[in-house]
């Protein structure tokens, strides 16, 4: 039956598709987000729980050659630092407390005349994470620098 003007055409549904895409747009917007924050230091992370479980297993060399040190630091520094005289003694179990970018440097700065030096930090992007790691449940934890490029452990410089 022809529709007359009292009775127009039924409207078309809308068409669902844009929501759908909008929908799938901010679920995977906000995934990516949540997996980038969980995974940004994943490498860093990896790199110490190496280093660490071949300190739980006794293989020290395994532990240098992961720590890759510069040619100043020797492998009998190497072992005062990480051996089993150590004041921690040997390595039991180890948990990674927490990972922290840094955004520069800070340097100690000697003043002389007897006063204690003073930090400085020097701008600029950094190379590297401050990993903090509990060492047999002693307090306070470890922090361990983490290069980035070329892999490579230290102590912090600060």
């Amino acid at each position: 039956m022809p529709n007359s003007l009292l009775e127009p055409e039924p409207l078309p549904p809308p068409n669902p598709w844009p929501l759908r895409i909008g929908i799938a747009v901010v679920v995977l917007a906000v995934v990516a987000g949540v997996l980038y924050f969980q995974f940004r230091y994943y490498g860093e992370e990896r790199l110490v729980r190496q280093f660490m479980d071949a300190l739980v297993a006794g293989n020290y060399q395994e532990a240098y050659r992961v720590w890759n040190p510069t040619a100043a630091y020797s492998y009998q520094a190497f072992l005062e630092d990480w051996g089993e005289t150590t004041s921690t003694g040997r390595v039991r179990s180890y948990e990674i407390v927490s990972i922290h970018p840094t955004s520069g440097v800070i340097l100690q700065v000697p003043i002389g005349g007897g006063e204690p030096p003073r930090n400085l930090r020097v701008s600029g992007d950094s190379s590297g994470v401050v990993v903090s790691v509990r060492i047999n449940g002693n307090e306070p934890p470890v922090r361990l620098w983490v290069e980035t490029d070329p892999p490579r452990l230290s102590f912090p410089p600060y």
